[in-house]
């Protein structure tokens, strides 16, 4: 562990030409300084204190003072290590600035490492629409919603974006193994995938490819998303974890608006939270064996008794959605419940009170 983190650090500083020259122009700084308290030490018979306070005064040109040369081998000394060491102290200066600029350039650029754990990672810039949109999104639910892009086509995020703050951009495919270190994949709390081409018919073959190597470096904690642009390629996904999402949901909403007038403001109500209220799904415990029709009726008796605002969206077997599923359908378990709540909706207390007006009855 301790000698993979060092030789990640010495990659990092080779690549980095000016951090590079920093550090070399510190250690000539360090070692000049040293220099200069142990001349003064043996040449004017002074202790170790006095030597390095005389070295700090004549390198940082202050020169208070009150501990000169009196020797002559101690004043030719301070004259030659003292104006070589001005030049080094100066340099040293230069280069922090230096550095300091340039890691502004490289964050703006992609060259940084992500900063941030727990965060959303975006592989493949989506359109500045589409990730401003998602981002005011998640951050109206979680407003310390943190997110970092990896994209290997564009030079920087647009500044609309950049501006908005919490947000990290590296520069790098996601094929490069190196990538997964500067993105801190691995401790991500969600990992969102689009086509890495749009106009390419083999970017779902692609997305593919990705999603499974991200799946051998992420643990089962870390949820994954992948947008589809063909509804076809759907197979290309098989076997994997990965949530689907189609690019298209747009096209999708304005067939079923043409199908029935308040179907489309609903999803769109419902996906930008405006009402308060979003999807979130339960795992079913101790409602195994209850017919849908029954713990549809419970849940409506238990919410009510409790004062919880929900409804049932929708039942998920084997990670398959029913949005009307059998009435005598019984309740296995795995299965998971999708409903409609409030941010602050806590589904054991709901699921205790069905199982006691189970009891009761």
């Amino acid at each position: 562990m301790i000698f993979s983190t060092l030789k990640r650090i010495k990659s990092v500083v080779r690549r980095n030409r000016i951090l590079l020259w920093t550090f070399y122009t510190f250690t000539i700084f360090f070692v000049w300084f040293i220099l200069l308290a142990v001349v003064h030490r043996f040449s004017e018979h002074s202790d170790w204190i006095t030597a390095f306070w005389m070295a700090w005064e004549t390198m940082s040109t202050v020169g208070y003072g009150d501990a000169p040369a009196i020797t002559t081998v101690g004043r030719i000394s301070t004259m030659i290590f003292g104006s070589i060491g001005i030049i080094i102290m100066s340099a040293l200066i230069g280069t922090v600035v230096v550095l300091v600029e340039s890691y502004d350039e490289r964050r703006r650029k992609g060259m940084n490492r992500n900063p941030y754990r727990k965060c959303t990672i975006i592989v493949h810039f989506p359109g500045t629409q589409c990730l401003l949109a998602y981002i005011n999104e998640a951050r109206e639910t979680k407003p310390e919603t943190k997110i970092c892009v990896v994209d290997n086509e564009m030079d920087e995020l647009p500044i609309e974006i950049q501006n908005l703050g919490g947000i990290h951009f590296i520069s790098g495919s996601m094929l490069d193994d190196n990538i997964y270190y500067m993105s801190r994949v691995y401790e991500a709390d969600t990992v969102i995938v689009f086509p890495p081409n749009k106009n390419s018919i083999d970017a779902d073959a692609m997305t593919s490819t990705l999603v499974r190597l991200i799946e051998q470096e992420v643990d089962e904690s870390v949820t994954l998303i992948h947008v589809v642009s063909d509804k076809r390629n759907m197979r290309l996904f098989q076997g994997l974890r990965s949530v689907p999402i189609l690019r298209h949901l747009a096209v999708l909403s304005i067939v079923q608006e043409n199908q029935d007038p308040h179907s489309a403001p609903i999803v769109e109500k419902l996906l930008r939270n405006s009402d308060g209220g979003n999807p979130k799904s339960v795992k079913v415990k101790k409602c195994v064996g209850m017919t849908w029709y029954d713990l549809q009726i419970r849940f409506a008796h238990a919410t009510k008794k409790l004062g919880v605002k929900a409804n049932l969206l929708a039942l998920v077997n084997d990670n398959e959605i029913h949005l009307c599923p059998d009435a005598n359908y019984i309740i296995a378990s795995g299965d998971e419940l999708s409903i409609i709540a409030k941010n602050d909706f806590a589904w054991l207390p709901v699921e205790d009170a069905m199982c006691v007006e189970s009891v009761n009855e």
